[in-house]
């Protein structure tokens, strides 16, 4: 394979994300997002944060590694039930496994508390 075709494949292979969001209308406007944007990437969706962990650490019903893959980026809502979305970050970040995923926040939130403590967790952006 030349290094340019190798390149190329680089950049065109679809990623693994994981969406973590409790409220369906925003799952659905994500998705439809990714969709008119035609990013041809596999989205899994999550609906709270002990989903979210136990996706990554491959627990309860996403055991199947293939089937549930380690996500290469994660889209993660700040309020969740269960276990909340500043949890979800601190945890994966302190963990060597998995604290090179980035973790996008998602919130509605303008606060400048959330803002500074997504960045100062680990979060590649809010």
């Amino acid at each position: 394979m030349t290094t340019e075709l190798l390149e190329r494949s680089l950049y065109t292979k679809p990623i693994d994300i994981l969406l973590a969001e409790d409220n369906e209308a925003d799952v659905k406007i994500t998705l439809r997002a990714f969709n008119k944007a035609r990013l041809q990437n596999n989205i899994y969706v999550v609906n709270n944060g002990q989903e979210a962990l136990d996706f990554i650490y491959h627990q309860g019903k996403y055991q199947d590694k293939k089937e549930f893959p380690r996500p290469d980026l994660m889209l993660l809502d700040i309020n969740m039930p269960r276990v909340g979305g500043f949890q979800v970050l601190e945890k994966l970040k302190a963990d060597a496994r998995y604290s090179f995923i980035p973790i996008i926040m998602l919130t509605s939130s303008k606060n400048d508390e959330d803002i500074v403590k997504s960045y100062s967790s680990g979060a590649a952006s809010y």
